[in-house]
C-alpha cells in the first residue's frame, strides 16, 4: 500500500501512531505485575526514625508478610507496623515535628498520617507520647480515640483488651462517653466493664518518666522523688520484670518526699506505694530502662604498646564509646596528668581518629572523655599510654614467650606456646625451632602466636622472621633457648584461644584437668597492662573477666601441703576485635550491566558474606556524592528510579555489630535520557 500525500491523511496516521504508542506505555506502567513490593512500599511517604533501641526491634512495612530488624537510624513510613521484643524498648522521633514515641517491652504499634497530622493504631504493649514542644498527635486502641495535644501521656494496651491513660502534662481528648477530656494526673481504666477515672497523687520530679535512667555499676543508688504530699505517709518502692508481679525493694533511704534504692540494670516495672494510718495510695506502674554507665574503652594502642612506624606515617586510635553520646573528647598529651597536651578534638560520633600531628619518638599518653547528655558530669575513660620508634625496612619480630632459658616440666609430651611482637602492617611470620640436631620450620603464619607439641625433653632454641604482602623476609629475630624437663601436665579441658572483646563485659571461663591429690590450684595470669596477677581457687575452673585486649598468658599449679605436684603449660590466648566484615563482589552478571531500564531501574546481584547481618548498596553521582542508599538482607538489591545520567555503585556488608566493610568496586552505570521501550513497528495502515 501507498501512502497518501493528503495532509488530512498524514495528521490522522501520525496521531494514530501516537495513540499506540501511549497506549503501550500505559499499559507497560499500569497492567505490569508488581513483583516488587519493596519499590511500592519506599513510593510511602517517610513519616518517622528509630533514634534509639535496645534489643530486638523490628518492622513489617505496608503490602509486605516479613518482619526485619531495624537498626537506630533507619527510616518509618506510612503504614509501618513496629513491634518490640522482650526486654526491648525503642525510641521514635516524627521528621516534620517534635512528637516522639518511645515504645516499651513487648509493644506494637502502627504510624500513620502525614507531615505533622499524625497518627497510631496500637495493638498492645506500653507507649509513652511527648509532644511537649510542638504537635499533637491521634491515637487508637481497639475501638477508643485518644488525641495528645503538646503534653506527655503514657498508654497501655494489656492482653485481656483493658486500656489504662495516665496524663502527666498537656491534655488528651478520648470518645469515651464519661471521660470525653483527661487533665494532667489523670488517670483513664476502660475495660468490658465500662471506664474510671483516678487521680494520680504522685507527681514525680525524678526519675524523668519516659527516659532512659543511668546508674552507676558499682553503686547502683537512684533517687526517686516527687512533689510533696500535705501529710505524712510512709513510702516503698515495688519493682519487677512483670507489671503483675512486682516485689518491694528495700530503700537506702526514704524522706518525706523522696527515697533512694540500689536497682539492678535492666528493663523493670516499678511502684510507689504510700500509706497512712487513714488513708492508702500507689502511683501508677511505671516501666524504665536502667542502664549502666560505662565509660570509654580504649581499645588501640593498648596500654604499654610500642608502635613501629615509618617517618610519614599517622597513628591511628580506636576506643568503645560506652554511654557516652555528647561532647566525646579524645587528648593527647607527653606526662600522665595531661599537663602538656598536644592534641584535643571533639570526635562525637565517631569511634576513631587519626593523628596527623608529627611528635619525636617518646612516650606518650591518651584518654577520651564525653557526656550522656548535657544533665550528666563527664565520663573519663582509663589513661593508656604508648611509644613508637621509626623504622626503616622490614622489622625483625621481638620474642616474647617462652622467655629465654625458661624452663619447662613435662611427662610424655609438651604443649609450648610461641608469641612475639611485630608491627601490626606485618600479618605473616616465619618460626624456626631446633635442637641443635634437627630443626623444624613453620612458614605464612598468621598470628604473632603459635602451639607446638613436644614429645622429647632437652634444650631447644627458636627464633621468627617477618614477612611483608610482597614475600620479603626480614632478618631473624635473635634467638631465644628453652629447657623441657619432667614434671606432671595439668592439662586444659576448656579454653577459648581468641575471646572477642566485649564493650559491656568480657568474660572467659577456664577449665582443667582436676588433679589428684590436689588441695587447691593457682593461675597465674599476665598481661602488659598489669604485669602479673595469682589467683587461687578450690576448684578446677574460674572465671576471667577481661578489661583489656591484647595477649594474654596463663599458667595453672596444682599444690598439696604447700608442694608443687603439677603444673600446666604456660598457655596464651588473645582478646581481640572482631574483623570487618568482607567487601562483597559484583557478580559476573551485574558487572556486564552498564545501562538500567527506560525507567532507572537495575536489579543488582553480588557475592554473599558470611558474617554479614545485612547489605547496603550506596548510588554516587561521579562526584561521589551519595545519592540513595539501598538495604538488603540478601545478595541482590534492587535500585529503582535514576534520574538520567552516569551514577557509580558500591556495596558493603554490615556485621551484627552494625559495623560496615570497606568500599568495593565500583560499578559505573547510566541512565539513558530516552525510554528503552521500542518503538512499535507497524506492519500495515489501512486509512479509510
Amino acid at each position: 500500500m501507498e501512502f497518501s500525500n493528503h495532509p488530512m491523511l498524514n495528521r490522522r496516521f501520525l496521531v494514530s501512531i501516537i495513540i499506540a504508542t501511549i497506549g503501550i506505555i500505559l499499559a507497560f506502567v499500569f497492567l505490569k505485575p508488581s513483583t516488587d513490593v519493596g519499590i511500592m512500599t519506599e513510593r510511602l511517604p517517610k513519616l518517622a526514625l528509630l533514634s534509639e533501641s535496645l534489643n530486638e526491634v523490628q518492622v513489617k512495612p505496608k503490602n509486605q508478610l516479613l518482619w526485619k530488624d531495624i537498626r537506630n537510624g533507619d527510616l518509618l513510613r506510612k503504614g509501618d507496623l513496629i513491634r518490640t521484643a522482650q526486654n526491648a524498648t525503642a525510641e521514635i522521633k516524627f521528621l516534620e515535628s517534635e512528637v516522639v514515641i518511645k515504645l516499651g517491652s513487648e509493644t506494637t504499634v502502627t504510624i500513620e498520617g502525614q507531615g505533622k497530622e499524625l497518627e497510631l493504631d496500637m495493638l498492645e504493649g506500653d507507649l509513652f507520647i511527648d509532644s511537649n514542644t510542638s504537635g499533637d498527635l491521634k491515637l487508637s486502641a481497639k475501638d477508643k480515640k485518644f488525641e495528645v495535644s503538646q503534653g506527655q501521656a503514657g498508654f497501655e494496651v494489656s492482653e485481656q483488651g483493658e486500656i489504662e491513660v495516665e496524663v502527666l502534662t498537656g491534655m488528651v481528648k478520648t470518645n469515651d462517653e464519661k471521660n470525653a477530656q483527661l487533665v494532667k494526673n489523670q488517670r483513664l481504666i476502660i475495660n468490658n466493664k465500662g471506664s474510671e477515672l483516678k487521680k494520680n497523687y504522685f507527681e514525680f520530679i525524678k526519675p524523668e518518666i519516659g527516659k532512659s535512667i543511668y546508674i552507676n555499676p558499682t553503686d547502683r543508688t537512684v533517687d526517686f522523688e516527687w512533689k510533696p504530699h500535705r501529710q505524712k505517709y510512709e513510702y516503698k518502692l515495688f519493682i519487677g520484670r512483670s507489671k503483675n508481679n512486682l516485689t518491694e525493694l528495700e530503700t537506702v533511704e526514704s524522706q518525706s518526699h523522696s527515697l533512694s534504692a540500689k536497682v539492678p540494670a535492666g528493663i523493670f516495672y516499678w511502684q510507689i506505694k504510700a500509706a497512712s494510718a487513714s488513708f492508702k495510695f500507689e502511683s501508677p506502674v511505671i516501666q524504665s530502662n536502667f542502664l549502666a554507665i560505662n565509660p570509654p574503652v580504649l581499645l588501640d594502642p593498648i596500654l604499654g604498646e610500642t608502635l613501629f612506624l615509618e617517618t610519614d606515617e599517622d597513628i591511628v586510635f580506636k576506643w568503645s564509646q560506652g554511654s557516652t553520646k555528647e561532647n566525646i573528647i579524645i587528648e593527647i598529651a607527653s606526662d600522665s596528668q595531661f599537663q602538656n597536651i598536644i592534641e584535643t578534638k571533639n570526635v562525637t560520633d565517631q569511634n576513631t581518629f587519626t593523628l596527623k600531628k608529627k611528635l619525636e619518638p617518646n612516650q606518650y599518653f591518651w584518654r577520651v572523655r564525653g557526656q550522656i547528655n548535657k544533665e550528666f558530669a563527664e565520663i573519663e575513660s582509663k589513661i593508656s599510654d604508648f611509644s613508637f620508634k621509626f623504622v626503616k625496612g622490614l622489622i625483625s619480630p621481638v620474642l616474647k614467650i617462652p622467655t629465654d632459658k625458661r624452663i619447662y616440666k613435662m611427662t610424655a609430651s609438651q604443649n609450648i606456646n610461641f608469641a612475639w611482637t611485630a608491627p601490626k602492617e606485618l600479618r605473616k611470620f616465619k618460626i624456626k625451632i631446633t635442637d641443635n640436631k634437627d630443626f623444624v620450620v613453620i612458614e605464612d603464619l598468621e598470628n604473632s602466636f603459635f602451639t607446638y607439641e613436644f614429645d622429647q625433653p632437652g634444650r631447644y632454641e627458636w627464633s621468627v622472621q617477618s614477612v611483608d604482602s610482597r614475600g620479603n623476609i626480614s632478618e631473624a629475630s635473635e634467638s631465644y633457648s628453652f629447657m623441657i624437663e619432667s614434671l606432671p601436665i595439668v592439662s586444659f579441658t576448656k579454653l577459648e584461644r581468641k575471646v572477642y572483646y566485649n564493650n559491656q563485659e568480657t568474660v572467659s571461663e577456664i577449665v582443667w584437668q582436676k588433679i589428684d591429690r590436689a588441695e587447691n590450684y593457682t593461675l597465674k595470669l599476665q598481661h602488659p597492662s598489669f604485669g602479673e596477677k595469682i589467683l587461687n581457687t578450690p576448684d578446677h575452673r574460674i572465671v576471667l573477666r577481661l578489661e583489656q585486649m591484647g595477649v594474654y598468658e596463663i599458667q595453672v599449679v596444682a599444690y598439696a601441703k604447700n608442694e608443687i605436684i603439677a603444673k600446666s603449660n604456660e598457655v596464651s590466648f588473645s582478646v581481640i576485635e572482631h574483623p570487618l566484615p568482607a567487601v562483597p563482589q559484583w557478580s559476573a552478571e551485574t558487572k556486564s550491566k552498564t545501562n538500567t531500564d527506560g525507567f532507572g531501574n537495575i536489579k543488582l546481584t553480588y557475592s554473599s558474606v558470611k558474617e554479614a547481618s545485612y547489605y547496603l548498596v550506596e548510588v554516587r553521582d561521579m562526584q561521589s556524592k551519595i545519592i540513595q542508599i539501598k538495604q538488603s538482607d540478601n545478595d541482590s538489591a534492587q535500585i529503582s528510579s535514576l534520574y538520567p545520567g552516569k551514577y557509580q555503585l558500591y556495596v558493603r556488608s554490615v556485621d551484627k555489630f552494625n559495623r560496615k566493610s570497606e568500599l568495593g568496586q565500583s560499578l559505573i552505570i547510566e541512565v539513558p535520557a530516552e525510554s528503552s521501550i521500542e518503538k512499535p513497528v507497524l506492519n500495515k495502515v489501512q486509512i479509510r
